[in-house]
């Protein structure tokens, strides 16, 4: 694709050339290699880095080179493994380069072993770095990773999971009590709904029983379930919104002799700047963008903000229609979950030949929008913030108690980490998914693009701004409907069940067995008549049960002995 460029369409092609040649020597001449750690190189999007990489294996074949080399893509859909060693075997003359997947029968898994240049995806990578398919690596030379390798593996745990293990009680009596265990550690440090809080699971016994739950299941599902629990004891644990939240600890990085990554966002993504196996080799920017623009609504399009406008998605469609021009390609960006329905009412509006519909995480490496020349990202691609912390965790090798900031503020409408370290990997991990996303379009820069953001994080939309050398930035207006008394109920009825929740452990920690109705509903601010109501509600009836808190008719008596 590289040849397509022209001096015509704002590429800096001497420059380009200059950083092709370094990354030529990068590959050939090992005075450049680095056996201990991987060097980045953060080639602006567009610029034909994956072509010119299987340009580079040919041309080391044609020129003697023997190194063996493992190369790693993103994915293996639409045949895009085929495709890579078919462009590879072409550009070499030769049949020097095989590709190994999940579906690959033996005989083919011999011969594409035996390949000078050999292709994996991500995900192979992943199960080499927690020590499997040694042999993929063995006697092999070179490492070129296309896009960032993210071995962060998150397991969630929620308490509807943890109700399910209670159908393992037919395995193993002690079920429950790792159950009620589990529970009661979520309860005592419960803060409050937008507090998160790292936590430990260390109480050994408990440990021995997931162990021993785990090892006798035979099911993979049932081990898959089985081993996030296992993990709540044997790494750090954060708590948020009742939720557990914990990592892999038990993977890293596999190199060679020589290990290169290729990614456009190597220049800001901050998780190389906190790792030492990683070091950034800066290439500067090639393409001129003085001919496109990035159009900014200040707008909150967080997840949480999208379910209470009652218009947003009718407001949106409204604008781009309003402003298609003849000719336009236009691609909308928002969140899976709403991604059929933009399709659906998209339909009665455009024509499908000049409109298409995507989400974030969906991507990376996906060049079908290559020529289309309008963009409009219609949410912020926030991740939980539960998962910003483990990944600096990850990361960085380091690991947090709860003497460590993790606060949030609000800052010009916008929740940041008060802590400057977590601040900046939450916005480079931000900015990474919205330019990935803005390179879809426009790919080669072969012509004016227009880039519509919808978000209300200024700074962001500036960081974005920077990455596009020259483009115009313009402030643009949109208005939406809020839903009237938005979940107004159920929000003030968590409120009174956490409110009780507080009280009941309070009473627990002082030894106080009876606690008058009376008092429970002044601190509540209950109606008296609505009280047997309240206490009808299945998670207060669990949260009882589980503290043995018995309701008479005017107290409620704890039984201590009962507590185990």
């Amino acid at each position: 694709m590289i040849a397509t460029l022209t001096k015509e369409i704002n590429t800096s092609h001497d420059e380009l050339e200059k950083q092709f040649n370094h990354y030529w020597e990068c590959l050939t001449n090992e005075k450049y290699w680095y056996s201990n750690k991987f060097r980045i190189l953060n080639y602006e999007a567009g610029t034909g880095k994956t072509l010119k990489t299987f340009e580079f294996f040919g041309r080391m074949y044609k020129e003697g080179y023997n190194y063996r080399i493992l190369y790693v893509q993103y994915f293996t859909k639409d045949n895009s493994l085929i495709n890579t060693i078919n462009y590879i075997n072409d550009e070499a003359g030769a049949k020097i380069a095989g590709f190994i997947d999940s579906k690959i029968t033996k005989s083919a898994y011999k011969d594409a072993i035996k390949s000078q240049v050999l292709c994996i995806t991500h995900a192979m990578y992943r199960e080499i770095c927690k020590g499997k398919h040694k042999n993929l690596i063995q006697n092999r030379d070179i490492l070129v990773i296309d896009e960032f390798p993210n071995l962060y593996e998150e397991f969630v745990i929620t308490k509807q999971d943890i109700r399910e293990l209670l159908k393992f009680t037919d395995l193993d009596d002690n079920v429950k009590k790792l159950h009620d265990y589990i529970l009661r550690k979520i309860n005592e440090n419960s803060i409050s709904k937008n507090k998160m809080k790292i936590i430990k699971f260390n109480d050994e016994n408990m440990h021995k029983i997931i162990k021993h739950i785990y090892n006798i299941v035979h099911s993979k599902e049932e081990k898959k379930f089985l081993y996030k629990f296992k993990k709540l004891f044997e790494n750090v644990v954060i708590l948020n919104n009742n939720t557990l939240y914990t990592f892999e600890n038990k993977i890293e990085y596999k190199l060679l002799k020589n290990n290169i990554i290729l990614d456009a966002n190597g220049g800001f993504d901050y998780r190389y700047q906190i790792n030492p196996i990683f070091e950034v080799d800066n290439q500067s920017k090639v393409f001129d963008y003085k001919d496109s623009v990035i159009n900014f609504y200040n707008l909150n399009t967080s997840k949480t903000a999208l379910k209470k406008y009652e218009d947003y998605v009718f407001v949106t469609l409204n604008e781009i229609k309003q402003t298609i021009k003849q000719g336009d390609k236009q691609l909308i960006i928002i969140d899976k979950e709403n991604a059929e329905k933009i399709k659906e009412y998209a339909k009665y509006s455009f024509d499908w030949d000049s409109v298409k519909v995507d989400y974030f995480g969906n991507l990376v490496g996906k060049n079908d929008y290559r020529d289309f020349n309008k963009i409009w990202l219609l949410k912020t691609p926030n991740f939980n913030f539960s998962t910003y912390i483990l990944q600096y965790m990850f990361y960085s090798g380091k690991r947090f108690d709860n003497r460590y900031n993790l606060d949030r503020v609000i800052q010009n409408r916008v929740t940041r980490f008060k802590s400057e370290e977590l601040e900046k990997l939450r916005q480079s991990i931000l900015l990474g998914e919205f330019y990935q996303a803005i390179k879809r379009i426009n790919r080669y820069n072969t012509k004016s693009s227009e880039i519509n953001i919808i978000t209300n994080d200024e700074v962001i939309v500036n960081k974005i701004k920077n990455q596009f050398k020259g483009i115009e930035l313009v402030n643009k207006n949109i208005s939406v409907s809020l839903k009237q008394n938005y979940n107004t109920k159920q929000d003030k009825s968590q409120e009174l069940i956490g409110k009780y929740k507080a009280i009941i452990l309070e009473a627990i920690n002082k030894k106080q067995d009876q606690i008058n109705k009376a008092d429970i509903v002044n601190q509540l601010g209950l109606d008296k008549s609505n009280l047997h109501r309240f206490f009808k509600n299945e998670e207060i009836i669990k949260f009882n049960n589980l503290y043995k808190v018995k309701v008479l008719k005017h107290y409620l008596f704890i039984d201590f002995k009962s507590i185990s």
